[in-house]
């Protein structure tokens, strides 16, 4: 039998920012579409997460910048 791979589907939309103007996380996702078989490769990494930040109110008000703009990116 032929090693089949594992293979996903596209990545979903990221997520918003939880929560404006305090540093937070984003995630996306994709799910898998077949399972490896027979020694095929294994399926990457499903889920990624970001560090976001809204420099803006829902009412569009200026956070005023408080917070550094770094990030992070992180397969789970």
């Amino acid at each position: 039998c032929p090693a089949l791979p594992c293979i996903v589907g596209e990545w979903s939309p990221w997520s918003g920012c939880a929560d404006q103007c305090k540093p937070a996380a984003r995630v996306r996702r994709r799910r898998v579409q077949q399972e490896p078989r027979n020694g095929g490769a294994p399926c990457p990494a499903l889920e990624e997460r970001a560090g976001c930040l809204d420099y803006s109110t829902p009412q569009g008000q200026d956070c005023g910048h408080a917070f550094g703009t770094e990030g992070f990116t992180a397969a789970a």
